[in-house]
C-alpha cells in the first residue's frame, strides 16, 4: 500500500501534468479545458475538502465527487469511486472514452 506521502505526490504530479510547465497551478486550472472529475475524501488530512472545491470550481468542466474517507479513496472506496468513474469516463455517450 502506498504510503500518504507518496499518494499525495500522485496527485499533485496529475495536476502539475494539467498546466504549462513551471506556472503556478491554481491560477491556470481555468484554462483546462478537458471534462475532469475530482475526487476526494470527506476527512483528508492531506489536503481539506475546501481545496477540492475550489479545484473543481477553478475547472469549467469540472465535477465534485466526494466519498466518506480519508486521502486514499480509490483504495478504500473502490466500490464506490469505481461506478462514478466508469460513468464519468462513458459521458453522455454511453461508451468508455479513453
Amino acid at each position: 500500500m502506498r504510503s500518504r506521502q507518496s499518494g499525495s505526490r500522485y496527485q499533485i504530479g496529475a495536476l502539475r501534468s494539467a498546466v504549462p510547465r513551471g506556472a503556478p497551478p491554481l491560477p491556470n486550472l481555468p484554462s483546462i479545458q478537458h471534462q475532469t472529475l475530482v475526487l476526494c475524501g470527506d476527512d483528508d488530512p492531506l489536503t481539506p475538502n475546501v481545496n477540492h472545491r475550489v479545484i473543481a470550481r477553478l475547472i469549467l468542466s469540472a465535477r465534485l465527487h466526494t466519498v466518506a474517507g480519508r486521502d486514499l479513496v480509490l483504495l478504500d472506496s473502490a466500490h464506490e469511486i469505481g461506478p462514478v468513474i466508469t460513468a464519468f469516463l462513458r459521458g453522455a455517450t454511453g461508451r468508455l472514452a479513453m
